[in-house]
């Protein structure tokens, strides 16, 4: 299924199924992006009472294909209704830069879909940052933190052997993801 703009946006409503026992958890919804534009937003919108899914983003360069990670643009999960990418901004989760021409694709994580399927209607703007995404990422830079408080604890001796405690971030929620901090 590729989706073709009609003028500067996409509305459609596409059908994603639940799982099949050894079948891909990632649906790729395929839309064209014209050549030389500047942004492309997009809007999700689906019964969230009945299914979960999870969004993210692969430019032109990308194959199709679940082993590929060539083109990804970003991934925000469940946590972002709308999302953009343009040339010299992007939606925290999102890399800016060169927008290709070309069929890019919407990644759908299956993570919890109804028996029945579910219908997930999609607004893919070109050269329009959607209003909502905009408001977030404004939000999201706005934020200060103040780290001046923070306090320095003296990591463990390793031991002559190699073997010992280590600490590190492992897994962290951040703007980038579903989190309200910043990496730092």
């Amino acid at each position: 299924l590729a989706i073709a703009a009609v003028g500067q946006s996409i509305d459609t409503t596409v059908r994603i199924e639940p799982i099949k026992p050894a079948e891909s958890p990632y649906v790729y919804v395929p839309f064209v992006v014209p050549a030389g534009t500047e942004s492309v937003s997009v809007r999700v919108a689906f019964d969230k009472s009945k299914s979960r899914m999870d969004f993210g983003l692969f430019d032109s360069t990308f194959s199709g294909s679940d082993t590929d990670k060539r083109g990804f643009r970003g991934w925000s999960a469940y946590v972002r209704d709308a999302f953009f990418v343009g040339r010299t901004e992007a939606s925290n989760g999102y890399q800016a830069g060169p927008l290709p021409g070309g069929t890019w694709r919407l990644i759908v994580g299956r993570s919890k879909i109804g028996p029945d399927g579910a219908e997930l209607r999609l607004r893919i703007d070109f050269n329009r940052i959607d209003k909502d995404a905009r408001e977030r990422l404004d939000f999201e830079r706005s934020k200060s933190f103040d780290f001046s408080r923070d306090t320095f604890v003296q990591p463990p001796r390793i031991k002559q052997n190699g073997f010992g405690w280590y600490r590190g971030d492992l897994h962290v929620h951040t703007f980038h993801g579903d989190g309200n901090w910043t990496v730092r």
